[in-house]
């Protein structure tokens, strides 16, 4: 469950702030924008500045923008100029109090582990998510030395599992597969790897004097997440530095370690000392006990895929082969119908993993003496890579071509292509770890 350090408000409350302050947000809109620049004929410059809008809601703050806006008295003859301008007015850090905060993951050590460096399905789930709302991941220092230590003991445990498996297979057969394991620099340099590839949405914290004298007193006085019985300086640091990112962002953070949470239970929520901090600091820090629940939360605000523009690009790249195929049965392609789009997050940064299934209308144009093919229609399901970096669709791939119609009795005849793609006897898979997105 979430720990919030808001004060507590009434059941189902919530779950209802996020929406009503989006929708405060967004009401004024065509008002305001319309004070900047006149618009009203340009349709395609306002949707571009709404979306753009739309984007930035987590983190801007609507009665701001509007007194800024009121103080400049300003109206724009050019809807460029107007368009700069606000663009230039709801990117202002000025317009950025504490409630309307970009932002910002952080993962405790283990769950970086357990996670494999955020390479899992869940893990890839939540990069995808915090990206999608402009947030940021937050590292400190002191976890991310944790990680390279822990990533490279789980990778040598890994190898070693493997070495000692090719021994029993040895043992049977008389002979195994030569395996020579990754050093510990290789497991560390995947380390670097994985962080560089999310170096333009990584924060990271640095651990100061001031955080270790502030840690250090926390043991000392045996408050949370210590105890008299246990001293956790690594996790107090680790605190110290979530208090410094509050400042600046709105922090969830996900752990599995329960000596944040009041009488080591997460159904109690954050300890009181750390609620006290988190007030005196003037930040917000929600504390999820493991990643599934951190990343529920963090999915409710992520907007929406636009799947009829996937469909359509996906339509862009096939329309060709399919109407070559649809021509070699006589019928001619006629538009889409229907599409199913599934998306689904991947280790990849900027891939999504897409599942696709589109219906085309046919038109009989080779109609053969004494036959007839009536309300004819093409079926094509297949996967691909669409690459968010590049807007592109790559690694296009059908799986299946379902051609149907019904004859002179109302009978339903089909024909199909079903096609395979191997290599040497395995089939190709490009992502191993998919999680669906909305």
């Amino acid at each position: 469950m979430p720990v919030n350090s808001r004060e507590s408000m009434a059941p189902g409350a919530e779950k209802q702030e996020t929406p009503r302050r989006i929708q405060r947000f967004l009401e004024p809109f065509p008002r305001l924008f319309e004070q900047c620049c006149h618009l009203e004929q340009n349709a395609a410059l306002r949707a571009q500045a709404e979306q753009f809008f739309r984007d930035q809601r987590h983190r801007r703050c609507w009665q701001r923008f509007c007194c800024h806006l009121e103080a400049i008295k300003y109206q724009a003859t050019e809807n460029e100029a107007g368009w700069r301008l606000f663009r230039q007015i709801i990117t202002s850090e000025t317009l950025m109090p504490n409630e309307c905060k970009q932002l910002c993951a952080v993962t405790d050590t283990n769950l970086w582990r357990a996670q494999l460096l955020l390479k899992t399905h869940l893990g890839a789930a939540l990069l995808y998510a915090v990206r999608k709302r402009n947030g940021v991941v937050g590292l400190p220092e002191v976890v991310e030395m944790e990680i390279r230590k822990h990533i490279i003991k789980a990778g040598e445990e890994a190898a070693a599992q493997v070495v000692d498996g090719l021994e029993t297979i040895k043992t049977l057969m008389g002979e195994c597969p030569v395996y020579d394991p990754p050093s510990a620099a290789a497991f560390e340099q995947a380390v670097g790897r994985r962080l560089g590839e999310m170096k333009d949405f990584l924060v990271r914290v640095a651990f100061t004097i001031d955080h270790a004298r502030a840690a250090l007193d926390m043991v000392n006085r045996a408050v949370a997440p210590n105890n008299p019985n246990n001293q956790q300086f690594k996790d107090s640091a680790i605190w110290q530095a979530l208090l410094e990112l509050s400042k600046t962002y709105d922090v969830v953070f996900s752990t599995k370690d329960k000596g944040f949470f009041k009488s080591g239970e997460p159904k109690n929520g954050l300890a009181d000392n750390l609620l006290e901090d988190c007030r005196r600091v003037g930040g917000n820090i929600e504390v999820y006990y493991d990643l599934r629940p951190c990343l529920e939360a963090v999915q409710k605000e992520v907007p929406a895929l636009d799947r009829n523009k996937l469909a359509a690009m996906i339509d862009d790249h096939l329309r060709v082969h399919l109407t070559e195929m649809a021509g070699n049965r006589g019928f001619a392609l006629g538009t889409m119908i229907a599409s199913s789009i599934s998306p689904f997050a991947t280790e990849s940064l900027n891939l999504l993993a897409i599942i696709f299934e589109l219906t085309y209308r046919l038109s009989d144009v080779a109609p053969l003496e004494g036959t007839v093919r009536n309300d004819a229609t093409v079926r094509v399901a297949g996967d691909c890579s669409y690459n968010e970096a590049s807007e592109a669709m790559e690694d296009m791939r059908i799986d299946v071509e379902e051609f149907k119609w019904t004859d002179a009795e109302g009978k339903t005849a089909a024909n199909q292509n079903i096609y395979a793609y191997m290599t040497g006897a395995i089939r190709r898979v490009l992502h191993k770890v998919r999680y669906p997105v909305q």
